[in-house]
Formats: C-alpha cells, structure tokens, sequence
C-alpha cells in the first residue's frame, strides 16, 4: 500500500484548516506529533552523554583489581541509566507512532473534507485518493504546501521519496550519526510490527552491546566475563560473531600477538594462532582465555624450533580439539603454563611415522610422545637444596626428569633419567635430538675445567642455567661438573655445542 501523506499550509492559507507544521499555532493533531518527536531529541542526547561518559570509563582505568571493581561498579550505575532511558525512548516511540497512525485516520477523512479536487468517489479507493489528489494541479494553495510523511516508515526515520520530510527522525539521526552511533536510530525507531518481547530485547540489549560490542578489543575479557555472570540478560551480547572479533584482533595486532607470545618480536612472524572460523561460542571463550592469559613465549621458542627442524608448519594453527584437554579455565590455571600449553600444542609438533609430542595423562602419571613405560615426565623432581635447577626455579616452567631419546634406527626409546632446567628446555632438546640423529650435522667437542678464568664457567653454571622469561633459552646440561652442552636452537646453520674457550666462555647463539 502507497505512503499516505496528508497537505499541510505552511502559513495557513489555504482552503481548510491545516494543522501548523511548527506545532504552536495550529492547534491540530499534526503539531502535536511533531512537539513529541522534537521532545525525543534530549532523551537521545541524554542516552549519548552517558555511552560517552561510559566510553571514558573504560578508555582512563588502569589494569589493576581495586581500579576495576571501581570502574564495574560505574559502569553498572551507567548501564542501569541507559537501560531506563533506552526504554523511556522506546515508550515514547510506541506512544508517537499510535498518535501516527490516529492521525493518519483523521487526516483522511479530513482529505474527503477539505482537500481541493472534491471527495473520495465511490469507485476510488483511499489509495489512490490520496495519491492522486492530495496535492491537484488547480489548487491556488498548492504552491505554498509541502507533503509531511506520517507513515510509519517516517517514524523508522526513513525517506519514503517524493519529496517527503520524515519528520523529527532525520534531525535525531543526523545528530547521532555525528556523535558516532550510527545504529542507535535504527534500533530505536524499529518497525512496530516487532513483537513486544523483540522490543524489549532490543531496549536491553543495545546500551551494553554499543558499550562492550563496539569497544570489545578495549574490554578485558574478565570484565566481559564478569558481566555475564552477574547480568543474566547480558549473557546473549556476546555471540561467536563477536567473539571471532575479538580473538583476531589478539591473533593479528602485531603489539598485542607479540605481547602474548604469539609471534616473534624481532621479525613479526606468526608462530601460533587459532582455527576460530570451525569454533563454537564455547570454544572461542576458551581461546580468548588462553590467549589473554598471555605467556606463550616460551612455547612460541619450541615451536619456531620446532618449525625451523621440519616438525611443524607455521604458525600452528590450534583447533577447538586442542583446547579441549582442559575441562574449564581453573584447571588450566592450576596446571604450570608451559606444560598446559604444551597438552595443547604438542599434537602439532609431527616426529613422522605419526609420532607427535603428544601428552598421556594417567591418573598422576604423565607421559609423552608415547604412552608406554619409561617416556614418563616428572614435573619437579627431587633435587638438592642448593641445586642450581631447584635455586632458579619457575613456578610456570618448572623443572622436569625425563629419559626419553631418540636412536635410529630404533626410534624414541626410554635411556637414562636426564634432568632439564625447564619443561620447554625438555622440549627443544628432544627435538634438537630428533634433528642431529635424523639429519648430517655439525659438532664441536671440547673439555675444560670448570674453574678457568676466574671461576667463569662455573658462575655460568650456577647463575645461567635458565635464562629469563621472555629471552631465548639456551640448554646447559650438567655432565660431571666439568661439561656444558650448548645446544643452540638454529638447525639450519652450523651448530657449536660449546662456542669459545677463551675471555668469550659461555657467550651463546
């Protein structure tokens, strides 16, 4: 059915009474509506103010716990307020577009009265009356009239052509679309023929989804998380379209990829990432979880070591299977960082013949590569009190006892108990292993005591055995108190197991 559209004299001139389009002194219908949309216009800025006031919020606090319980528990006294006036607008909405819709009835039946060519003939139908004669050719007033649109598509702030005036919604939309919420109209001025329970959904919905969606790389995702256990009508804000927003932007910002540990600083290369596009809303929560949690560092180390020695392509791409090997979030945490990265990881670093680094879990035992006796991992094992492993400990990379080695033609095979500084120290030296004895390599052997040059080497065993977070790591290897193994982790070039045995003892590569 056409636009229905009622003549209106711009100074009240013409034929019959025509309510005054500035709403003061016509005393019709017709200003009134206009009085009412023009009264929306301070709810809307009200309603702009506070998403600005919350946008604020979230762009000054500091990451820490006393700031953010400040910052949830403003933010929630802001949302209630644009949740009150997010649907006083909606009310308001309901209210002008029911006066609509009478004043559309009396608009045609004053058009049978007044409008200029005669009544409605009985063979004619309101459309086309409407139409055809809303605005004759004969009519002296026509000059000075405009056509206001009073059809529910004016009210969706819609431009419904022919030189129609969608009145009110343009000026709302124009100012909103200047303050950057190009969305908020639409959503406030939604077609009517909505359900009520759609409405109200869409009232609840928006000043959270504007706030946290469209600043969702800003917000912390314990914040998001949050929200959604103590919100119940919050829960639904986030779904995996959002969520796949988020964990890219982790995964391809080159600062934030870097800052996780999820590629390399010095040359950018992507070294781990997600397969987000087959994940599920559950699944992308768990990868954003992982991937916030930051301290992939040294895994990203293994895993470049891995990819420069053929056992992995780059980046490794991880699968909602890999998140799987922990039930929740808590059970992650308890678990030390490298070894819960590396039950996810693992899989992916290929030995051939399908052995991967893969992790076997029995009760309080811990396996890798194969699920057989003698390829058990102790994490922490006894050491002496002033072990140079147990003074430099790391809670996240712990110490670990292995006695699993590669020999061919045999393959992985259970040796003797060797003891790592680190897990991730563990991990390259296996495939380091696998590497040397699968490949022609390079080697120089040399002895020297301990205790040259002022006790140098000797202070690098017990100072140096583990390098700092964040820094390459390097393995030493204790062979009878008089012997370094310096594994460096370049597989394509020349690889010096001891570099130097001059003023450059222990200097690494």
């Amino acid at each position: 059915m056409g636009e229905r559209v009622l003549p209106m004299d711009t100074d009240n001139d013409g034929d019959g009474p025509a309510p005054s389009a500035r709403g003061g002194s016509g005393g019709g219908s017709g200003g009134d509506l206009l009085q009412k949309i023009r009264a929306m216009r301070s709810d809307a800025s009200k309603f702009l103010s506070f998403v600005d006031l919350a946008e604020q919020m979230i762009a000054t606090h500091t990451d820490n716990k006393q700031d953010d319980e400040m910052v949830d528990g403003s933010l929630s006294t802001v949302l209630e307020t644009l949740s009150d006036t997010h649907s006083a607008l909606g009310r308001q909405l309901a209210q002008i577009t029911t006066d609509c819709n009478t004043h559309r009835m009396a608009a045609d039946s004053g058009a049978r009265q007044w409008g200029a060519g005669g009544a409605v003939g009985p063979n004619e139908t309101d459309n086309n009356a409407q139409q055809g004669r809303a605005v004759p050719d004969d009519d002296g007033g026509a000059k000075k009239r405009r056509r206001i649109d009073i059809s529910p598509t004016a009210a969706a702030g819609g431009h419904s052509g022919g030189g129609s005036i969608a009145a009110g919604g343009a000026a709302v939309e124009s100012q909103q679309q200047q303050r950057g919420a190009t969305s908020l109209s639409a959503d406030l001025a939604a077609p009517m023929q909505h359900s009520q329970q759609q409405q109200q959904q869409q009232q609840q919905q928006y000043p959270v989804w504007y706030v946290l969606a469209h600043r969702g790389s800003d917000f912390p995702l314990r914040n998001v998380l949050c929200l959604r256990e103590t919100c119940s009508w919050a829960r639904g804000l986030f779904e995996a379209p959002q969520l796949r927003q988020r964990l890219t932007h982790w995964t391809t910002d080159d600062e934030l990829s870097a800052q996780a540990g999820l590629r390399r600083t010095a040359n950018g290369q992507q070294l781990l990432t997600f397969d987000d596009q087959q994940m599920g809303k559950g699944d992308l929560l768990a990868a954003l979880c992982v991937t916030e949690a930051g301290g992939w560092s040294e895994m990203s180390e293994a895993v470049e070591l891995a990819g420069q020695c053929g056992n992995c392509q780059l980046p490794v791409r991880l699968t909602a299977g890999d998140l799987h090997q922990y039930p929740n979030k808590t059970a992650y945490s308890v678990a030390p960082r490298v070894l819960a990265q590396l039950k996810m990881v693992g899989p992916h670093i290929d030995f051939g013949n399908g052995v991967t680094f893969q992790l076997f879990q029995h009760s309080d035992t811990l396996r890798a590569i194969k699920d057989q006796d003698g390829f058990e991992l102790t994490i922490d094992p006894p050491l002496l009190a002033n072990h140079p492993y147990q003074q430099h400990r790391q809670s996240d990379d712990p110490p670990v006892r292995s006695r699993i080695g590669y020999l061919p033609p045999t393959g992985w095979v259970s040796l003797g108990a060797w003891d790592y500084s680190s897990v991730s120290s563990s991990i390259k030296r296996a495939i380091l292993s696998h590497f040397e004895r699968t490949h022609q390599t390079n080697g120089t052997f040399r002895a020297i005591n301990r205790l040259v040059n002022n006790n140098r080497l000797f202070n690098l065993l017990t100072v140096l055995t583990q390098t700092s977070r964040g820094m390459h790591h390097h393995h030493i290897i204790l062979l009878h108190c008089r012997w370094l193994d310096f594994s460096s982790s370049r597989p394509d070039r020349r690889r010096p197991l001891i570099r130097g045995m001059d003023l450059h003892v222990g200097e690494l590569v």
